[in-house]
C-alpha cells in the first residue's frame, strides 16, 4: 500500500511552469523591486529610485 500520510495538496513543486506563471504575473513595478533588491534593502535616494520607475508609469 502507498503511504500518503505526509501528502499535502497546497505543497505545489515549482516546476518551470509554474515560475513561468508567477514571471507572467508580475508588474513592471514588481519587476523594477526584484531587479534592484540589495539596493533598496541598504536605501536609495528618491531620484535614483524615480529613474528606475517603468516608462508608463
Amino acid at each position: 500500500m502507498l503511504d500518503i500520510s505526509s501528502f499535502n495538496p497546497r505543497d505545489i513543486p515549482m516546476k518551470e511552469a509554474k515560475k513561468d506563471i508567477i514571471r507572467a504575473s508580475r508588474s513592471p513595478v514588481d519587476d523594477v523591486i526584484i531587479k534592484h533588491f540589495k539596493v533598496f534593502q541598504v536605501g536609495v535616494t528618491t531620484p535614483v529610485a524615480e529613474s528606475w520607475k517603468p516608462q508608463d508609469m
